[in-house]
């Protein structure tokens, strides 16, 4: 006997975050594999260091003491929100890892770079305008902030719809 009810699929919250870490993590591994020749050749990297999106995800991981999965659902909620506080997240963390290679604390160092939350590009500061350094995301060199952007590429283009170094922003176009 066949019922003529509707049927639909209900999903838990974590079944749905599930998916979308999933599919999250699924394209940024295969976007940084056919994206790595890109950048190399775009950027150069600093010697000896050869890290990408996922190292970054994985060394918050380990410095939260909190399992992969458990970072990727944080960062994707953070992202659905905002995407400026997901860039500025993993911008920081870049920050941390690449100023360990430099000896004594940034504040000794002779420029600071900044990656601008406004158009993802390239600043270089005035150290007397800043009070401390935990708030956002300072480099060392323009090279540091470079390998930066490598690492974020894919986050930078789809917030300022970048296309060929030139940015396309649908919102705020000029007549």
């Amino acid at each position: 006997m066949k019922d003529n009810k509707k049927y639909f699929c209900i999903y838990t919250e974590d079944e749905i975050y599930k998916r979308l870490i999933k599919l999250m993590t699924r394209f940024i591994l295969e976007k940084e594999k056919e994206n790595e020749n890109e950048i190399t050749k775009k950027i150069e990297k600093p010697k000896s260091i050869k890290k990408n999106f996922s190292f970054y995800v994985n060394k918050l991981a380990s410095r939260f003491d909190t399992p992969t999965p458990n970072i990727l659902n944080w960062l994707t909620t953070i992202y659905e929100v905002s995407e400026i506080s997901f860039l500025n997240i993993i911008l920081r963390e870049i920050a941390i890892d690449l100023d360990e290679k430099y000896d004594g604390h940034i504040e000794n160092s002779k420029d600071i770079y900044v990656i601008s939350s406004f158009n993802g590009k390239v600043y270089k500061i005035n150290k007397k305008v800043v009070r401390n350094y935990r708030n956002f995301s300072a480099f060392r060199t323009l090279e540091d902030a470079n390998f930066a952007i490598g690492i974020v590429k894919l986050v930078l283009k789809e917030m300022f719809k970048y296309d060929n170094g030139k940015q396309k922003n649908k919102k705020c176009q000029s007549n």
